[in-house]
């Protein structure tokens, strides 16, 4: 498979297919560690929003220490 048709394939997924970053910290902020397990399948750990901070950030904030380890 050439570059060119990895990229069109790619192109071609529905984007619900692909998480925010910003869903990971919500998920973080209201310490949902099943949707934050799920999330970080699809996006990347270290994805911050818009504040430029992370899920880790978040969950240490609020004190989330289980949720915490997980990130």
């Amino acid at each position: 498979m050439t570059r060119f048709t990895l990229t069109l394939a790619i192109a071609l997924l529905p984007a619900s297919l692909f998480a925010s970053p910003t869903e990971l910290i919500d998920a973080a902020r209201t310490n949902d560690v099943a949707a934050v397990t799920s999330l970080l399948t699809t996006v990347d750990v270290d994805a911050t929003g818009a504040s430029e901070v992370t899920a880790l950030h978040v969950a240490a904030a609020y004190g989330y220490s289980d949720l915490a380890r997980l990130l």
